[in-house]
Order: C-alpha cells, then sequence, then structure tokens
C-alpha cells in the first residue's frame, strides 16, 4: 500500500478491506453494461443499489443522453407548427386518393 500511495496524487489514508476492491470491479462492470452474473445477490435491485454508485463517466454519458433529449424537445417545440402542416398535407394527400 505504501509503494501505490508514493505513486498517487492523493495517498490512501484510510484502511482498505477486500471489500472495496469487489465494489469497483462491480461498479466498473456496471458502467460497461457486463452481466454481473457472479454478484451472487438474490435480487438484482440490490446490486444496481449498491455497486452502481455514479462513476464520472457514467454522469457524464447521462448528462450527454439528457442533453440531447432537452435539445431536441427544443427544436421541435420551436419547429412544431412545421411538423403540423407537413403531418396535415401528409393526411390530406393520403385521404384524396
Amino acid at each position: 500500500m505504501q509503494k501505490a500511495n508514493t505513486k498517487l496524487e492523493k495517498p490512501i489514508n484510510q484502511p482498505l478491506s477486500s471489500h472495496i476492491f469487489r465494489h469497483t470491479l462491480l461498479s466498473t462492470l456496471a458502467e460497461k453494461n457486463a452481466i454481473m452474473v457472479r454478484v451472487e445477490h438474490k435480487n438484482a435491485k440490490t446490486v444496481n443499489n449498491i455497486y452502481t454508485h455514479v462513476s464520472k463517466r457514467m454522469e457524464q454519458a447521462t448528462l450527454k443522453v439528457l442533453n440531447t433529449i432537452s435539445l431536441n424537445r427544443k427544436y421541435i417545440r420551436s419547429n412544431l407548427d412545421k411538423y403540423i402542416t407537413i403531418a396535415k398535407t401528409f393526411v390530406e394527400i393520403h385521404l384524396t386518393f
């Protein structure tokens, strides 16, 4: 541990147990959408609640998705009249035949 601490920018100043490595591994697997069969919890909710804490990468991915949804909503709202006109025209053309 001392060797690892000398290489780290922020040394770890607390005792570590093997459980922290399990937590880290399972969080990484969850982040990569890997199947977590080996966890051996009876309830999948337990796995999600305990091991899928938000990492920076997961948080950034979530924000990217939410921003995309938000931008799409704004675009659709700003062009709603155009979409309605296109839909009405489409219906009129297809109902006249």
